[in-house]
């Protein structure tokens, strides 16, 4: 199962980008802090102040594309595109990646009341529906499939003292596609966002939990648990 590419979502309240002068501001401490990440030329995005919460409005990109980020009001979504580079190293670059835009919007007084981190996967492989089907289902029933996905989402809750997570596996194929493709969503829930304010330290409880999920689902694929 190769990466292709990485998603991590920091929902906030009260980050402070409403007006033009708060967006500038913004990119102006982003080139003090983090502008080794995302070198490349920042995005203003041109739009109502009063504008839906979840439309960006300032899109960061590095010079080599590997690396991107969405900033809303509501929320910042930081993605690690592929990389010829071992699967591990990846998920800790991301991690890499994330602390710093993280450390950045608290360091701004907003609260991160909700964390989800997403990874994308492909697996090639000339028979993949049958090859799902063998692994995931009982013989003999769903036959001459053009489309196949199995999802599903467990409740963990090693991290109760924190908050308990949704972890969610899906897996698909295309009959006329010779791969697999195959995702991983570990997040905080929902339902418990209005009373949650993570700090660096949850944040990174999280976070390594969801790396090492992801390793070990990554390597023990199709037999993943």
């Amino acid at each position: 199962m190769k990466i292709l590419k990485i998603q991590t979502a920091l929902f906030t309240k009260n980050l402070n980008i409403s007006d033009d002068y708060a967006k500038s501001e913004i990119l102006i401490e982003i080139k003090k802090d983090i502008a080794a990440i995302f070198d490349g030329n920042p995005n203003i995005i041109p739009i109502p102040n009063d504008a839906p919460a979840e439309i960006p409005r300032i899109i960061l990109n590095s010079k080599n594309s590997s690396y991107s980020c969405n900033i809303s009001l509501n929320r910042t979504d930081v993605f690690l595109n592929k990389q010829e580079e071992p699967n591990g190293d990846i998920l800790d670059k991301q991690k890499e990646n994330v602390s710093k835009i993280f450390n950045f919007i608290k360091n701004r007084g907003a609260i991160i009341n909700r964390i989800g981190f997403v990874v994308f996967y492909e697996e090639e492989n000339e028979d993949n529906i049958n090859f799902i089907k063998s692994n995931y289902l009982k013989d003999g029933i769903l036959d001459d499939l053009k489309e196949l996905v199995i999802r599903y989402n467990k409740e963990e809750t090693s991290l109760a003292e924190i908050s308990n997570l949704n972890n969610i596996i899906e897996i698909s194929a295309l009959k006329n596609k010779k791969i697999i493709n195959f995702f991983t969503d570990i997040n905080t829930l929902a339902e418990n966002m209005a009373e949650k304010n993570f700090d660096y330290a949850n944040f990174e409880k999280i976070i390594d939990f969801a790396i090492s999920a992801n390793k070990k689902i990554s390597s023990a694929f199709p037999a993943i648990k």
